[in-house]
């Protein structure tokens, strides 16, 4: 750095004293002017640093590429809650309903949450698409019983009742329904010509599945036997409820009473229920 700043013409000057003293210090000034000489040098190499970079910037700016914001459509939601109902029993305690039922699909969700019950876990069933629901006491106990009615899609219609008790407090009950079987619908059966098309409906406390019947050569919408008629009934036993059919005239309910002559379908009820655990998934 020494020789940037001082010549050596300069270091040889009178001034300065020989070249003996400068290298062994024994003279200040030489040392102090040389120091200051490294200074002012370093001065000057920065400002044209700093002068070229500021020239630099400016001639070779480029302009600043436009901001492009993304834009997403809205999504809709392949499922929205299609009916959601709550109902209060006597005893105040609560059941709410909701159906989902994802878009293009057959099948829907239903989640019956509780509230009151010593286990309010929800109670998740996959099925057909709800066609209606009623909150109706139809074994007389005092105790409300949720009915919940579906249909599935197709030329058939077939239907099918999903039924919960309150009857306990511990929580919401699910009833067995018996299933119908291919000798349920043959000559004689509860069930004869039976190929679906149910309506249901709560008539004077009872809940009532009608259909109409084909001989073996009715087309699908042109039944020529009779419309037939089916009353359930509920039962208890060992902490268990069931359904059991019988047999009534097609939109004409007698008044109920206490002991309704039954007649069951074959086999023994099973598949028509949702377990009370949580969450439940059935079928």
């Amino acid at each position: 750095m020494g020789s940037l700043c001082i010549p050596f013409t300069e270091l040889l000057s009178p001034q300065s004293g020989n070249v003996s003293d400068i290298l062994t210090d024994k003279h200040s000034p030489p040392s102090i002017f040389m120091k200051k000489n490294i200074y002012i040098t370093l001065a000057i190499v920065a400002t044209a640093l700093l002068g070229y970079t500021s020239y630099y910037a400016i001639t070779h700016t480029q302009p600043a590429e436009p901001i492009v914001v993304a834009t997403t459509t809205p999504t809709v939601a392949s499922s929205t809650p299609k009916d959601t109902n709550t109902y209060t029993t006597k005893k105040g305690m609560t059941v709410t309903l909701t159906e989902t039922n994802p878009v293009s699909e057959s099948l829907s969700t239903i989640t019956l949450t509780t509230t009151g019950f010593a286990s309010t876990a929800p109670i998740v069933i996959e099925v057909n698409k709800m066609s209606n629901s009623w909150y109706a006491d139809i074994n007389g106990d005092t105790y409300e019983e949720l009915i919940i009615t579906t249909i599935s899609q197709g030329l058939g219609g077939y239907g099918e009742a999903l039924i919960f008790t309150t009857a306990s407090t511990s929580a919401l009950l699910p009833v067995v329904s018996p299933e119908i079987s291919e000798n349920d619908t043959k000559k004689g059966a509860l069930f004869e010509g039976y190929v679906g098309h149910d309506s249901f409906n709560v008539v004077r406390g009872n809940l009532v599945r009608e259909f109409p019947t084909y001989r073996t050569t009715d087309t699908n919408d042109t039944p020529t036997g009779p419309r037939k008629a089916v009353m359930y009934t509920l039962a208890e036993k060992n902490g268990m409820y069931f359904v059991s059919f019988a047999t009534t005239t097609p939109s004409s309910m007698p008044e109920k009473t206490t002991t309704p002559v039954v007649q069951t379908a074959s086999g023994t009820p099973q598949n028509r229920t949702a377990s009370s655990t949580s969450p439940t998934q059935a079928r």
